[in-house]
């Protein structure tokens, strides 16, 4: 087996199980009335994020722009700007964009192009936007041996390949 596989699988059952208690806190939040500028834009709910809007919407947007672009987590115009109007804090971007990328990883079909994460899809996730409370929590239940698991996932450590898998059932059974 692989030095890397043990610390992969590792990392995945962390972040699988941190990701399920953020989801279901999250899906007992009230449903919030949504700004009116993000109604708005749902044209740019089709829109593939661009660096000139992440541009536009600022610093957060940068980020986030970034961030994505590093976990290949293809997004559209209006779930970049969500995210960074969701974000109290830079720390609070790849929080969300982890999560987001968690949630989306497993419906990439191998060789086809990946769907854009949406605005529509972080709605669904966030009937509200969450607090810097449920924000701090969540960044707290992340930490992996003392540093920080959203900063540790790479875009291949979403999901097991197969033959990850078959190396890992194996050596299981041993």
């Amino acid at each position: 087996m692989t030095d890397k596989l043990p610390g992969k699988f590792e990392k995945l059952e962390l972040l699988t199980k941190w990701v399920d208690n953020l989801v279901a806190e999250a899906s007992r939040m009230p449903k919030a009335e949504e700004p009116g500028f993000l109604k708005e834009l749902q044209v740019l709910d089709l829109i593939p994020a661009s660096e000139e809007m992440a541009e536009q919407i600022g610093f957060l947007g940068k980020v986030a722009f970034k961030r994505a672009a590093y976990l290949e987590l293809p997004m559209t115009e209006a779930a970049m700007l969500a995210t960074a109007y969701m974000s109290d804090r830079v720390g609070a971007v790849p929080l969300y964009l982890t999560v987001f990328k968690h949630l989306h990883a497993p419906t990439v079909m191998p060789g086809q192009a990946p769907t854009l994460w949406t605005y529509a899809q972080i709605k669904d996730l966030f009937p509200s936007p969450p607090t810097s409370a449920f924000i701090e929590r969540h960044w707290d239940a992340q930490k992996y041996k003392g540093a920080n698991l959203v900063d540790l996932m790479g875009p291949n450590d979403f999901l097991l390949t197969a033959e990850e898998a078959a190396e890992l059932a194996k050596a299981e059974q041993v």
